[in-house]
């Protein structure tokens, strides 16, 4: 199951999410968080989808049969936080990435709120993986190279994360990631 912003260009968010999921030999089961109108210009607009409409999409998803994993990413507006940790309540067991998308490439904010208010729902996490920009907004910290970043990192699982795999595509030099 992915839970995130539908793309329509089909370059970002769940369209983006689905491929990955066959890929990967699995059925994917998209949940919409947002709803976005955007293409390589960027995003003309967004708008997060009613507490209510996502609590019924999960349900639906998990009537259908077995959910193997739970991938999270565009959350949209700090009030679905709640929603989404009451529909993903009893999938404890099962693998939950959350990739915190708070921004478009373009630099258009896409959370409605702080990014600490995301973090009842990446303390329920499996592994949280945010890029560079991602991770120093969440942390509070500058982030601009390796040691920064794992300062970052471990600021962030002494706030009870489990796991931090910080994306280093943003470095100055080769990417490095850092789990």
């Amino acid at each position: 199951m992915a839970i995130g912003g539908l793309d329509p260009s089909g370059g970002a968010g769940l369209a983006a999410d689905c491929r990955v999921i066959r890929q990967l030999g699995f059925h994917p089961a998209p949940v919409a968080s947002a709803l976005t109108a955007q293409g390589e210009a960027g995003v003309a607009w967004w708008e997060p989808v009613a507490a209510e409409a996502l609590i019924a999409q999960v349900r639906s998803v998990l009537s259908t049969g077995p959910v193997a994993a739970v991938k999270i990413g565009m959350v949209g507006d700090r009030a679905l936080v709640e929603p989404i940790l009451r529909a993903i309540a009893g999938l404890e067991a099962l693998p939950i990435v959350f990739d915190p998308v708070l921004e478009a490439s373009s630099g258009q904010p896409l959370l409605r709120g702080a990014p600490a208010e995301l973090l009842p729902l990446m303390r329920r996490a499996t592994v949280v993986t945010p890029n560079l920009p991602e991770l120093g907004l969440i942390a509070g910290l500058p982030v601009e190279d390796l040691p920064s970043m794992r300062a970052a990192a471990r600021s962030l699982t002494a706030k009870g994360l489990r796991a931090v795999l910080a994306k280093g595509g943003h470095l100055q030099g080769p990417p490095v990631d850092l789990l």
